[in-house]
């Protein structure tokens, strides 16, 4: 069996990700927004992003913050781990 090695990570698929809005003890946009563009920054650099998304830390929401669902944001760090960087 040949494995198929990871696609690379593409400037679109980490400027164009949109997670849906949560309530409360979801991940606050305040968090997840810089992760985000230095993600973009990384990726337009053609640099590995494997330290920004290895271990990201992000603060639970009350109802007085803005937030996105856990689960999405978790899923999107989850699919970029192992993967290169896609050459600018």
């Amino acid at each position: 069996m040949s494995h198929q090695p990871p696609t690379p990570i593409t400037l679109e698929e980490v400027s164009t990700v949109r997670f849906n809005l949560g309530g409360r003890s979801e991940y606050r946009v305040v968090d997840v927004d810089p992760l985000i563009d230095s993600l973009i920054a990384r990726v337009k650099a053609g640099e590995p992003v494997d330290d920004l998304v290895a271990r990201p830390r992000f603060r639970l929401s009350t109802r007085y913050d803005s937030s996105y669902r856990c689960r999405e944001v978790d899923a999107f760090v989850k699919s970029l781990k192992g993967r290169p960087v896609a050459r600018p």
